[in-house]
């Protein structure tokens, strides 16, 4: 079916592309767009599944054809690093940009040429059926600044192994599982990394030499936790999260090397004394306080050596910085999300007819260079069917909303409130693309605010809280018998 599919499209792209690397080592390239890999599964000892077939459309063609259909619709592409400096303190500038950006002049200066950016993603998409659900693979073209959809390309699905439905909480099947998702992304990252040494050519607007780099694997935090090996969703890929320390204090970083170093150590299955036996069952211990399982070790770097990006100003980050959250989950969606459930539940029920006036009254807010206006948001106090985008836009109704003295919201926690939603409002901001920043100004936003941000919800959920406390023990004191005692919150540990 994808031969088919692909095989349409060879006339229409074989004027803008040329790659004599593949051509010299696999003969006709057209001829092998799409490649078929068996992945082997007897080991596992799955019921009625002994192997499982992944379908690879190469990711360079699909990258290719994002690429010039991008080109077509007349999206600027960025093939080299640019500077902005500063106009009175001459300090570069970030955020306007991938042009102006660590991440594309690191890649640059290290390939010395002209770089394509490669963002792989996937997801997994669940239906009534579950044979029926599928879990697609895509690369994005990440020399732009456009989100348009041309961008991103499929190039497979994630097998599907068939098994009993009672049969997938199986400690094997889960092996399983996870050694498909592996040697599946394996794939992709060998293709990839084909070329990285030498790079490829293209005609995308002109005949073009392309060194392809991976920058990001922009992942939902289940697909994150299961491909990095993570041992749940609190952890990091990262830093280490401290036990009894607070969550706004900045933690220790990942020692790439060292990790290395544990999980060969972890995983060693030739010791027979009992010094190297517990020395490996402390390297276990130790990965696991760092956030790792060593039974699902990510096998990244087995794939991508010379397609990974490491920016010196930076430093050393493990699996080549590309575990990283991407900011529509995070800020647009969870931070916004945290906000707005603290926020509704600390109106009053007088202050519920207000909200809704505030909210009438306000003007419809525009976009910075178009002009165009955005649809007003019909009420804050119900969250139902809000995108990411309509959570950035709640958080500026409630600046409206709260006003210089919070009326609306409880007594304790109104100055608390207002100092969320401004720290909110500046993360906002930094991250729209539509403002640039020097490196201090970003560490200041993201450091000093993002922890009041955090410092601020803390206040209001302690409220809230202690609320809740009082009322279940004057509940229990009328009747203990119905009510039980309750309890004081106590945070998760670390490795739950």
């Amino acid at each position: 079916m994808y031969t088919f599919c692909y095989r349409k499209c060879i006339r229409y792209i074989a004027m803008y592309v040329h790659l004599p690397q593949v051509q010299r080592v696999a003969g006709n390239f057209w001829d092998n767009v799409t490649t078929t890999h068996h992945i082997n599964l007897t080991r596992f000892e799955l019921p009625g599944c002994e192997r499982v077939t992944f379908n690879l459309t190469d990711p360079i063609y699909v990258w290719i054809t994002c690429a010039v259909r991008l080109h077509k619709s007349g999206v600027p592409l960025y093939w080299k690093p640019q500077t902005m400096d500063h106009p009175v303190y001459h300090e570069p500038l970030y955020g306007a940009g991938i042009q102006f950006g660590k991440l594309l002049r690191a890649a640059a200066e290290e390939a010395r040429g002209n770089i394509a950016l490669f963002n792989i993603n996937w997801d997994g998409g669940q239906c009534g059926f579950g044979s029926r659900s599928c879990v697609p693979i895509h690369v994005q073209v990440m020399n732009t600044n456009s989100s348009s959809t041309k961008g991103v390309g499929l190039v497979g699905y994630l097998p599907y192994i068939c098994v009993p439905e009672g049969y997938r909480n199986q400690p094997n099947f889960l092996a399983a599982r996870s050694h498909v998702l592996q040697t599946c992304i394996g794939k992709v990252l060998d293709s990839i990394e084909a070329h990285a040494r030498h790079g490829f050519k293209c005609d995308i607007g002109g005949d073009l030499l392309l060194y392809p780099r991976v920058g990001v694997m922009s992942l939902d935090t289940p697909e994150r936790v299961k491909y990095f090996g993570l041992a749940n969703y609190t952890c990091c890929a990262i830093c280490r999260k401290r036990k009894g320390r607070s969550v706004t204090r900045r933690a220790t970083l990942h020692n790439p090397d060292e990790i290395r170093r544990l999980y060969t150590v972890a995983n060693n299955e030739d010791v027979h004394t009992l010094p190297r036996i517990r020395t490996r069952k402390r390297a276990r211990e130790e990965l696991r306080r760092h956030g790792f399982d060593y039974r699902k070790r990510c096998r990244l770097e087995d794939h991508a050596k010379m397609s990974l990006v490491h920016i010196p100003s930076v430093g050393p980050r493990l699996f080549g910085g590309l575990a990283r959250c991407d900011r529509l989950h995070v800020y647009y969606i969870n931070y916004c999300t945290y906000l707005m459930e603290l926020l509704v539940q600390s109106v009053h029920r007088r202050g519920y007819v207000t909200v809704c006036q505030v909210v009438q009254q306000c003007h419809q807010f525009r976009d910075p260079r178009t002009g165009t206006t955005h649809p007003r948001l019909p009420n804050l106090l119900k969250m139902t069917h809000l995108t990411g985008e309509r959570r950035v836009r709640a958080i500026f109704y409630w600046a409206h909303v709260l006003g210089l003295r919070a009326d609306v919201i409880d007594e304790p926690i109104r100055q608390a409130a207002q100092r969320a939603v401004a720290s909110l409002q500046l993360l906002l901001i930094a991250l729209r693309g539509h403002r640039a920043y020097t490196s201090h100004e970003l560490d200041f936003i993201f450091l000093q605010m993002g922890g009041q941000f955090f410092c601020a919800l803390e206040e209001m959920s302690q409220f809230h809280e202690q609320k809740e406390y009082n009322n279940k023990l004057a509940r229990h004191r009328r009747d203990p018998e119905r009510n039980e005692a309750p309890l004081h919150f106590q945070r998760t540990a670390r490795y739950a």
